[in-house]
């Protein structure tokens, strides 16, 4: 696992494997949080919107809705999906 050290200004420099395995450019930016007492960097590139806490939060309710059961019907087509939506406009 590679290892950097945080420099002045609070700097810390990716390693080269890293910012090549994930693409990162010069000038990309980064949400920084902290997550179970790690600091997590998360690359904004790309679909950024996936990844910000606004979105993220969106999927981690979502995910928890479905397992605490309060989703209250699944449509094995997209026919029957649209048709529901319709139904409730």
């Amino acid at each position: 696992m590679p290892i950097t050290t945080l420099r002045d200004k609070g700097r810390v420099v990716i390693p080269k494997e890293l910012r090549q395995k994930f693409g990162l450019k010069i000038g990309d930016q980064f949400e920084i949080r902290e997550e179970k007492g790690q600091i997590v960097l998360i690359p904004q590139t790309g679909q950024a919107w996936k990844w910000t806490a606004g979105w993220r939060k969106k999927i981690d309710d979502a995910v928890k809705n479905v397992e605490e059961g309060r989703v209250n019907k699944a449509h094995n087509n997209l026919e029957a999906a649209l048709k529901a939506l319709a139904d409730r406009v």
